[in-house]
């Protein structure tokens, strides 16, 4: 997957050196945006299911110490 996408990015870059039309330059701008966005989101997500796991984990220690 990382490959892929820096292989995308290398193309979009040597595609953004060339002039483009604006409507093409607002599309650029889009998705540079919305991939950044998806990154932020899939960066938080990740945070949240390791706190989860983590905070299960806990709980399942401290049941099986109970016993």
């Amino acid at each position: 997957m990382s490959r892929m996408s820096d292989s995308m990015r290398n193309m979009a870059s040597s595609w953004m050196l060339k002039s483009r039309e604006p409507e093409f330059q607002e599309m650029a701008e889009y998705t540079k945006t919305f991939r950044e966005k998806m990154l932020a989101l899939e960066s938080t997500s990740d945070k949240i299911a390791k706190d989860r796991f983590g905070e299960h984990t806990v709980i399942l220690l401290l049941i099986r110490t109970s016993m």
